[in-house]
């Protein structure tokens, strides 16, 4: 059966099935009230904006709870939303032409930038948290969590944000290593290394070969050069270790070769270690035409 029109004045209109209001697109609110609510449904004709509890919306939909906590929630709760399905229930997005789409929580009744957060997603950079207004980190298409800045990281082995416990940097990359020593030159066969630094634990591996013999001024102390950061300051402790191989050294003395890291440096300097050993350090002309190492360094950077 036909319906009857509800609203004159051309504020509204029926046809078989079903029922239009404000079919003359005229700036006209439409209010229902509830037992306790003035505004259970609030439609703002002239802004073209629908209010749930509230009678000013500032979006396409504006959801407000009486109680802070009662935004969103579970079949049982007492909440403002439920989402419920027999099997499963999950909300929707679907944005225009592969605009960003997600979730924004407002902190402030304000609604400033710097109190929102919540998850985007953009098919060009992936889904992305926001907090304080900014995206912190972002998950990419290949599945990759990215920060948004270096200084960002994960706390490990602690509850707290206990700056001792934050992991923030890895890097893997490479490096030239080289032979240094005051008024000295070299030439070289092979200069090749690697590193993988982990927070400030760094770990290079190289080789290091000369093609000849040093020249210029080969009475000075030899150290490698190049390392890709500077250790940390030494704190009243020297720290060292031993190659793995060298060879076509003229040591000195009887003892093995080693290296010991400069407090704030970029370099180790070589010395020869063993029973009965004071501190002495490796000369340029310690270094035959074909000297070679072969080994780790294991530092803190600074």
């Amino acid at each position: 059966m036909a319906l009857t029109k509800i609203i004159g004045n051309g504020l509204g209109a029926t046809q078989e099935g079903a029922i239009t209001f404000n079919e003359g697109s005229a700036d006209v609110d439409f209010r229902v009230e509830s037992n306790g609510n003035a505004n259970m449904l609030f439609v703002d004709g002239g802004n073209n904006k629908i209010g749930i509890g509230h009678n000013s919306p500032n979006t396409s939909l504006h959801v407000r709870s009486a109680t802070a906590s009662n935004i969103a929630g579970y079949r049982d709760g007492t909440t403002s939303l439920i989402v419920e399905g027999d099997t499963a229930s999950y909300i929707q997005m679907v944005a225009n032409k592969q605009a960003p789409m997600g979730i924004l929580f407002d902190g402030g009744n304000t609604h400033n930038d710097s109190a929102r957060g919540g998850l985007i997603y953009d098919i060009d950079t992936g889904l992305s948290f926001k907090s304080g207004g900014s995206t912190r980190w972002t998950v990419d298409e290949t599945g990759n969590l990215l920060p948004s800045s270096t200084s960002l990281g994960v706390y490990l082995g602690t509850t707290s944000a206990t700056a001792s416990n934050l992991l923030h940097d890895y890097e893997e990359g490479t490096w030239t290593p080289a032979f240094s020593s005051t008024n000295a030159s070299f030439s070289y066969a092979h200069q090749g290394g690697t590193y993988t630094k982990v927070g400030r634990l760094c770990m290079l591996s190289f080789r290091l070969k000369l093609s000849g013999s040093p020249g210029g001024t080969t009475s000075n102390s030899v150290s490698v050069s190049g390392m890709p950061f500077s250790s940390a300051t030494l704190a009243d402790t020297y720290h060292g270790g031993m190659f793995g191989h060298y060879i076509n050294f003229n040591l000195a003395q009887t003892g093995v070769l080693a290296y010991q890291t400069h407090s704030s440096g970029a370099t180790v300097e070589l010395k020869v270690v063993g029973d009965n050993l004071g501190e002495t350090g490796v000369l340029a002309s310690h270094l035959n035409s074909a000297a070679e190492i072969r080994g780790q360094i294991i530092y803190h950077t600074a």
